[in-house]
């Protein structure tokens, strides 16, 4: 069985996917709705399911107080995909890692150790060497 791409179940590219920033300044979910709510002015579909990066980093002392359930329920009312929290203290890590969130902070949601167990050691493949390819041909001279 050819192994070429259009023959595969799967195909993986490179994208870019674009996230909205969602910035805490309290942890307080009645004050987050009531300020979605004013942003929004009540249009059910004004962030049309965004995915969203939440920023913990301005309220370090308070970010153990956010029930992360509740709030990516009141983000999801507002169509807001919560898909990672940003500036969160390590302490937090695996509590958000819980709720299926990952760290914008260059790690993945998978542990080390379950990345290993979970991810096989790709196979070796030796590649073939490419042909060279022949030498360009000089282009013939403008006629005068």
């Amino acid at each position: 069985m050819s192994k070429s791409p259009s023959s595969l179940p799967i195909e993986i590219k490179i994208s870019t996917v674009v996230a909205i920033s969602t910035i805490l300044h309290s942890a307080d979910p009645i004050a987050i709705d009531a300020a979605l709510k004013q942003m929004t002015g009540g249009v059910s579909d004004f962030f049309e399911d965004e995915f969203a990066v939440i920023d913990i980093a301005g309220i370090a002392e308070e970010a153990g107080r956010i029930d992360w359930e509740s709030l990516v329920a009141l983000l999801r009312k507002y169509r807001l995909n919560a898909v990672a929290v940003r500036g969160a203290p390590a302490a937090l890590h695996d509590l958000i890692r819980a709720h299926d969130l990952f760290l914008d902070d260059g790690s993945s949601g998978l542990q080390a150790g379950n990345r290993e167990r979970e991810m096989p050691a790709a196979a070796t493949v030796p590649i073939e060497a490419a042909a060279p390819m022949p030498a360009p041909t000089p282009a013939p001279a403008p006629a005068a």
